[in-house]
């Protein structure tokens, strides 16, 4: 039996190392045997050569000067005796660089820069291809990558042609769409096999990754399982199979990476997605576009901390940078554009920040200087720059030092300072701002600079989502604020809260996290109490009652986190466990299912 995990995040990682721009293209397997040697060609054309390190994966390519001559043509196939004669290399049918030899029948194939001897033992050795020259017919092309021959077909440089003749060997003689009745040289196929010929015509024989990614290497012609990743009948590529991380029965809550468990460390969540913050320094994230079970944002590492809005997502690296990606219809990602973007992209000019935030339609950064910059939409003054005009990059936040922490709703924004006090501004028409405002766009009651919340002291921590925020206190109490039309104040009552308002029977509680209209709060203790609309079952205690105080959620401990969104919500346990329940439509619960759950369910990384 052979089994695969994370295929798609393997691969993409794959299409990134291979147009990273290094000093040398290479044609790895993902996995090697220790000492092993392969071809590759520098990026200034000359021939190279990689060894297998002891970690399994190949060295960077030391440029070598060839000593068996000039680079030979792609050689065809002689006929050898019964009795493992090798073959001997043939005339070949067009050049390039780096030439393979090709065995004949009974006998075993010898690569060499000549089209040189026999292999051994019946293998299809590789060891002296080359990969084609930069440019040269098979060399992938496009973005910035050119051809010799100035054709650049279906992703490799190609050439003209009238019969396969004029074509390498392997190669066929066709059209393309669009090109009218010009013909030209085309590969028979895009991906390699493990059969001692070279499928994707880029010069190398059996290069391995087809065997590589069933955790197993290519000899002979043959996927064979490596011996350190044999489990029982089986393999397995123990590197990042979760059932067998490391070693064989060693199972992981969450993801396996480099033989080691990988737990969250942070979870994240907004309308219809949702992410976490994974040990190693990357994001798994799910729901949203058809993603069911979390899959590994391509081309994040180092990052410290994952931020979620209505409909983009930021992260924070360890270096202080900022990158985001998804709508940016008001310039939410700060890049200074309104084009959307499906990659993660560099905030510029942003460093030294400590914390990101996001709203609906805007996002906001504090630097480690205790400043705030925010950018995006405007309309009720949520940047606080005192004005309600849209910002396409980072804007200081004038006034504001001293900041602890920041908190962003639907279209307002909170910041808890040093001094335990609270600043809000933005959107005030449900009151949760915590004061009285008149309106800053003429329309409804808003602020756009930092106005101070009246008979609030001692904040440790400030929660904002939907129309409503909330202030954990130094001693573990709760005071909550806005809008309450589901009971999401928790005070026992629909009324609304233009002040901050005290949520009866919580005294120890270590977290709170409001959405967009209702709210949890995770005790000292290790459990969780939720509150407010609870239609899709968000509050987590088996119904779909609305709860107007706090509830608690049957059957979980051991909380180190929790996090809620607009109608879902989920919560970290010691041992990295991530558990979420509530509306589902979007695979925003992460269990590989479209339905909604009335309880707390475990988010599935594999089956």
């Amino acid at each position: 039996m052979i089994r695969t995990w994370r295929f798609a995040q393997w691969c993409g990682l794959l299409l990134v190392a291979a147009i990273a721009g290094a000093s040398c293209q290479t044609n790895p397997a993902a996995k090697c045997v220790v000492g092993q040697q392969i071809g590759c060609v520098c990026f200034d054309g000359k021939p190279g050569a990689q060894i297998c390190k002891p970690d399994g994966s190949y060295d960077l390519c030391a440029c070598i000067t060839s000593s068996g001559g000039a680079d030979g043509p792609i050689a065809s196939a002689s006929t050898a005796g019964s009795g493992g004669a090798s073959g001997t290399g043939g005339a070949a049918k067009s050049s390039s660089a780096g030439a393979t030899g090709s065995g004949g029948s009974g006998g075993s194939t010898g690569a060499s820069a000549s089209g040189g001897s026999g292999g051994v033992g019946g293998s299809c050795g590789s060891g002296g291809s080359m990969a084609p020259k930069m440019g040269a017919l098979g060399w992938p092309c496009g973005k910035g990558f050119e051809c010799d021959s100035g054709v650049c077909a279906a992703g490799r440089c190609s050439a003209t042609c009238k019969t396969p003749a004029d074509c390498l060997q392997g190669w066929s003689c066709g059209s393309f769409p669009n090109q009218g009745n010009q013909l030209f040289c085309q590969c028979a196929a895009m991906s390699e096999a493990c059969n001692c010929s070279d499928d994707d015509c880029n010069g190398v024989v059996d290069d391995g990754a087809p065997c590589a990614l069933l955790g197993q290497t290519c000899q002979q012609g043959k996927c064979q399982c490596a011996p350190e990743n044999v489990c029982g009948a089986d393999c397995f590529d123990k590197q990042v199979d979760p059932h067998n991380c490391g070693a064989c029965g060693k199972k992981c809550i969450a993801a396996c990476s480099a033989g080691l468990c990988t737990l969250p460390v942070q979870i994240a969540l907004a309308a219809v997605h949702s992410c976490v913050l994974l040990a190693d320094g990357t994001v798994d994230c799910w729901g949203g576009s058809g993603y069911f079970t979390p899959w590994a944002v391509a081309g994040l590492a180092k990052v410290a901390q994952v931020a979620l809005g209505a409909s983009h997502t930021c992260a924070r690296f360890a270096a202080g940078t900022v990158k985001c990606w998804g709508h940016n219809g008001a310039g939410q990602l700060g890049d200074g554009t309104t084009t959307d973007k499906n990659t993660p992209t560099l905030v510029p000019g942003l460093t030294n920040v400590a914390e990101i935030a996001l709203g609906d339609g805007y996002s906001c950064a504090r630097r480690i200087d205790g400043t705030v910059l925010c950018w995006g939409e405007n309309s009720t003054g949520q940047l606080g720059d005192g004005t309600t005009t849209g910002r396409l990059t980072p804007t200081l936040v004038p006034g504001l030092a001293n900041v602890a922490g920041l908190a962003l709703g639907a279209r307002h924004t909170c910041a808890w300072l040093t001094d335990g006090t609270v600043r809000c501004w933005g959107d005030n028409e449900h009151g949760q701002l915590g004061i009285a405002t008149t309106n800053c766009n003429g329309m409804i009651p808003c602020s756009a600079s930092p106005q101070a919340v009246k008979n609030l002291a001692n904040v440790a921590q400030v929660a904002c989502g939907g129309d409503g925020a909330c202030a954990r206190l130094i001693g573990g109490t709760l005071r909550c604020w806005g809008d309450n039309s589901y009971g999401q104040i928790g005070d026992g009552t629909t009324t609304q809260a233009p002040a901050p308002t005290v949520v009866p029977g919580l005294s120890t509680v270590a977290e709170v996290a409001v959405g967009g209209i209702h709210a949890c709060a995770r005790l000292t203790d290790g459990t969780a109490r939720c509150w407010g609309y609870n239609f899709y079952g968000a509050v987590g205690d088996g119904t779909t009652s609305d709860k107007h105080t706090p509830t608690v959620v049957p059957g979980l401990s051991s909380v180190v986190e929790v996090d809620v969104s607009s109608a879902h919500t989920c919560a970290r346990l010691t041992d990295g466990t991530v558990l979420c329940w509530g509306y589902n439509l979007d695979g925003q619960l992460g269990d590989g299912t479209m339905t909604g759950k009335l309880s707390p369910t475990p988010v599935k990384w594999w089956w």
